[in-house]
């Protein structure tokens, strides 16, 4: 357990593994990634004026089972990605005061957690982790 708290740590810091990704746009804003062998879209959908749920997942023709991954492996540079993005989307959009993260177990819980705490600038953002969701939400200035 030491050792991945520590292998979290190091990761959780370090963006350079994401992939170059895209903004597509639409009503909900909507990004894509490739690694390679998957496709992804990352979504940010708005669930009532200015909460935005913060969701991803493969593009692909049969949709995954809840709590079902791709098994490709890489769950490190698409969450190191998935995070990149989320900062664009924090920056670039200027109407959201909450996005909330939904992690599908407490695996990947602790790995977007590490993520989030470690780049998600304090200076400007809140960030709750509610019974398992996590939330970000502007700092009032």
């Amino acid at each position: 357990m030491y050792k991945l708290v520590n292998i979290l740590r190091e990761i959780g810091e370090d963006l350079s593994s994401a992939y170059d990704f895209k903004y597509v746009g639409g009503s909900n804003p909507t990004y894509t990634f490739s690694t390679g062998e998957t496709e992804y879209k990352v979504v940010f959908r708005d669930e009532e004026g200015g909460t935005y749920e913060r969701m991803y997942m493969p593009i692909q023709k049969k949709p995954l089972g809840k709590g079902e991954t791709t098994g490709e492996g890489k769950a490190i540079p698409v969450n190191a990605t998935v995070m990149a993005i989320t900062l664009d989307f924090l920056e670039k959009n200027k109407d959201w005061h909450t996005v909330t993260m939904h992690p599908i177990d407490p695996r990947r819980h602790r790995l977007v957690t590490s993520f989030v705490n470690n780049n998600v600038p304090k200076n400007k953002y809140n960030v709750e982790d509610i019974d398992g969701i996590l939330n970000i939400t502007r700092k009032i200035r």
